[in-house]
């Protein structure tokens, strides 16, 4: 039996990262992070929500493509009509039938934010904070 074995050669670059501001939203800064490498790559992130925004990538001939759906500014993030669009989903993700369940034989309720259940974090989800950055 014979085994091809291919041979990777990464190449690593720096990583750089930049900080804006990208809005506001009840009344505190949203800022927009973006992290870039010397050879095209990039992402970057709001504060509402850590909604990544964009991922900018190269392709096999350098040609860069942003393979994310996003917005261009906090306004349609924040009045978005497409629930949790680009957010980072919780503190549960999926649904909570009716909006309660049981541990330990305590049941705990939660609102209910969609058809009566608790749905991917209720009202106050994560995609609807803003995030600190540490």
């Amino acid at each position: 039996m014979g085994y091809h074995i291919r041979h990777y050669c990464y190449t690593y670059s720096m990583v750089y990262l930049s900080e804006q501001e990208f809005g506001t939203w009840n009344g505190e800064v949203v800022k927009k992070y973006t992290w870039r490498t010397d050879n095209g790559f990039s992402l970057s992130a709001i504060s509402f929500g850590a909604i990544v925004q964009n991922i900018n990538v190269p392709d096999r001939d350098g040609n860069i493509s942003d393979v994310v759906l996003g917005f261009d500014d906090l306004d349609s993030y924040v009045n978005r009509n497409v629930k949790n669009f680009g957010g980072v989903i919780g503190r549960c993700t999926n649904r909570i039938a009716e909006g309660t369940f049981q541990i330990d034989g305590v049941t705990h309720r939660l609102t209910k934010n969609r058809d009566g259940h608790h749905v991917h974090g209720g009202n106050l989800a994560f995609d609807k904070q803003a995030i600190k950055r540490r």
